[in-house]
């Protein structure tokens, strides 16, 4: 390219950069130095090739040279010339007299050499040593003498502008006439200007180059819209700040306005954008030195502190919240803007910056306990709590199609008899993968989910399936209660889908019973929605319970307004056998008697509990003190062996 045989980049350190297994190091030569200190430099190869050299710099400092090289033919070509009807022959030297650019044919310097060696006349040695001290000073000249062939010829020297060099030409003294001159002079014009015209070339280049880079620069570290740092700029002052161990404690953290969408639709985009660059730059306005602020993606904004304490942290983005609204005071209208912020404290320097700043928008996106905080600080523990939570969640979809969640059933002790009068299903996760998936922790991430609402349906399914089999087997079938999450009753035709199962399985639905937690009464809109779903599933000829009862939520109210079939009462009426705890029991049980609802005490574990209860008419009992929720196969023996106990044994509490 431009004549050159290569073209190359060296760092400060001398180092080739940009060719594959080039470890080539040029530290060393002259043409290098001279570069490095902001000025052109040239270097001669071991007479075979010529390095041009030209700074590179950046921010006003030279970081780096720029290489052409120019080999020995294509330079001996230049240095060919019809001057002098083609029999001249030029060479270029330096001040020293030592050969840089050399002819095809030699032929006359080496006599020239001999001549200079042998100095066999004191007027040829006055004309060499006055040639010498004329090249070392920069002055141009001629030089008659007789080669050892006896040929008269004429050498003509003049210094070039550059690198100390000197062209020397000889011609042969018998074709030298008056305008010899003007031939020497057109000679050296030539061969000059072809020499700067590779530097020119070079310095365009390099022009081109730094101009190149600057548009680069400007796209990867300039964000368009703000006209501030980019997020690419960001990571990269962050990483080098952060790393450095003696720089103090730092903090990460993500800034966002809340509902930025409504400012685009209410306003346009050109006002949004506004908003951006008003934050940006109130948020540098409350920088100190070394710290850093730059705009991600949309609305959300990066902030380097030089802090680590939480207090301050707080102070400092309240006050950023502050001046981002100190427009309203001048507002007859305001329109306050408000900041979600997350932060991460930097305990592990090692840590690559874009996870840092994840771990800073995990905060922002994650609870927080203290309600209505402006910060909330990155905890390891709920974001491993926020991925395992996604982990199930990814998981679901393929369980339920997989039937991965299967029904174990507790059953219900009649206490008249102790037989086996009901059961309650209740879902057991077992993924091929994961193994046992413990209710307690899947069952409160798809209930906020509402993906609750799909294990339901699937229980459900297989719980018809269950009493089809023991209708179809000849067996008594015994009364299935199935838990509903209180996220059905958001959708008021949610009972449709367990219609039309039980109807698919030809299932008596008086043989299901739902069952609804306390819960799902928090509000009045909710207890609305949930008497209408319980006169459907009356209509629909199903039963229903209240499960859970006196575990916190209950009024004694609900049980006036809602026609549910049973009550169950909850364990913590029997932690203890107190006699406070036993008359309030005993005052329930008589409630629900009176109100005709059938009574089931849930979690016994304790013999005592068997005969008081079965003394104050509650009907049936559920809990460890009989028998653990159990696989279908294992409940069905454990009902046959417990009834026929039941009818042999005259203590049916007998456990």
């Amino acid at each position: 390219m431009l004549g050159f045989t290569r073209i190359f980049e060296a760092d400060a350190e001398g180092n080739v950069v940009g060719r594959a297994g080039d470890t080539s190091n040029i530290a060393s030569q002259a043409g290098f130095r001279a570069a490095m200190a902001g000025e052109p430099g040239v270097t001669v190869l071991d007479g075979q090739s010529i390095s041009y050299t030209v700074p590179i710099v950046r921010d006003d400092a030279v970081c780096g040279v720029l290489v052409g090289l120019k080999d020995k033919t294509s330079m001996q070509k230049l240095m060919q010339n019809g001057s002098f009807e083609g029999a001249s022959v030029s060479c270029i030297v330096d001040s020293q007299g030592n050969v840089v650019i050399s002819p095809v044919d030699l032929h006359f310097f080496m006599e020239l050499d001999d001549v200079f060696q042998e100095r066999r006349d004191e007027a040829a040695v006055a004309d060499i040593e006055r040639m010498r001290t004329d090249m070392r000073q920069g002055r141009d000249g001629t030089l008659s003498f007789t080669t050892v062939d006896d040929e008269d010829v004429v050498m003509a020297y003049n210094p070039l502008d550059r690198y100390g060099w000197v062209l020397l030409t000889l011609v042969p003294a018998d074709i030298v006439s008056a305008p010899m001159n003007r031939y020497i002079t057109q000679t050296f014009a030539i061969v000059g200007i072809a020499v700067l015209a590779f530097a020119a070339i070079l310095f365009v280049m390099l022009a081109l180059e730094r101009s190149h880079r600057r548009n680069i620069e400007e796209i990867a570290f300039v964000d368009p819209l703000t006209g501030g740092m980019s997020a690419s700029r960001f990571r990269i002052v962050c990483q080098k700040l952060v790393e450095d161990a003696g720089s103090g404690a730092w903090s990460i953290a993500s800034l966002n306005v809340r509902d930025f969408r409504l400012i685009n639709e209410s306003f346009g985009n050109e006002k949004g954008n506004d908003v951006l660059r008003h934050i940006l730059r109130v948020v540098d306005g409350c920088l100190g030195a070394d710290e850093a602020v730059a705009r991600g993606e949309a609305d959300h904004f990066y902030l380097l502190l030089k802090e680590s304490d939480r207090t301050s942290i707080e102070k400092r983005i309240e006050r950023i919240a502050e001046d981002a609204n100190a427009f309203n005071e001048r507002r007859e209208h305001p329109y306050y803007l408000v900041l979600n912020c997350g932060v991460y404290v930097v305990e592990d320097r090692g840590l690559d910056v874009a996870a840092m700043i994840d771990r800073a928008n995990d905060a922002r996106r994650g609870s927080s306990d203290r309600p209505g905080a402006l910060c909330r600080f990155y905890d390891a523990e709920a974001v491993e709590r926020l991925k395992r939570e996604k982990e199930l969640a990814n998981l679901l979809d393929g369980s339920i199609e997989k039937r991965d969640f299967v029904v174990n059933l507790q059953p219900k002790v009649r206490l008249s008899d102790g037989k086996v009068v009901g059961a309650e299903a209740l879902v057991r996760w077992h993924h091929p993968r994961w193994g046992a998936v413990n209710p307690v922790e899947f069952i409160p991430v798809f209930e906020k989910s509402g993906d609750i609402v799909k294990i339901d349906l699937l229980i459900f399914e297989q719980v018809c399936e269950l009493l089809a089999r023991w209708i179809t087997e000849g067996r008594e079938p015994v009364p299935v209660s199935v838990n509903l999450s209180r996220r059905h009753f958001e959708n008021p035709g949610f009972l449709q889908p367990f219609v039309r199962i039980a109807d698919e399985h030809a299932v008596p639905r008086h043989l299901v019973e739902m069952e609804m937690t306390e819960s799902i009464f928090f509000d009045n809109e909710a207890i609305g929605n949930v008497k209408r779903a319980v006169d459907a599933m009356h209509e629909f000829g199903f039963t229903c319970s209240l499960d859970d009862f006196g575990s916190g939520y209950s009024s004694l109210g609900l049980l006036k307004e809602f026609d549910v079939d049973a009550l169950k009462l909850d364990r913590c009426f029997f932690q203890d056998y107190s006699e406070r705890a036993r008359d309030v029991v005993e005052a329930v049980v008589r409630l629900a008697g009176k109100l005709g609802l059938t009574t089931v005490a849930e979690g016994i574990e304790d013999d005592r509990w068997l005969r008081f209860l079965r003394a104050v008419g509650c009907d049936s009992v559920q809990g460890y003190v009989f028998s653990k929720p159990l696989p279908r196969e294992e409940f069905e023996r454990w009902a046959d062996a417990r009834n026929a106990a039941a009818l042999r044994n005259d203590d049916p509490l007998q456990t």
